[in-house]
């Protein structure tokens, strides 16, 4: 392979990464999450409280997200409440 391809496809490569990584900087240390781990937490944290929280926080983006993500928990608050 030619060195400029070489240099091309490890730069798309580190931009991939990049993407998929989000760094979370801590006093010390710098720690790397993957997306996928991130997506995780976020599920384990509001599966306890009810399904419809789960669904509200995967993935909002845009005008409404502040109010959809406020109006989910919100819902998972009530459900967690009459639950308990």
């Amino acid at each position: 392979m030619h060195p400029w391809r070489i240099l091309k496809r490890f730069c798309q490569e580190k931009a991939m990464q990049e993407r998929k990584t989000e760094v979370i900087n801590t006093g010390a240390y710098e720690v790397k999450k993957s997306q996928r781990q991130t997506e995780q937490e976020n599920e384990t944290r509001y599966a306890k409280t009810s399904k419809f929280s789960v669904l509200a926080f995967k993935a909002l983006k845009g005008k409404g997200a502040m109010k959809a993500k406020a109006k989910a928990k919100a819902k998972a608050k009530s459900t967690a409440m009459k639950k308990g």
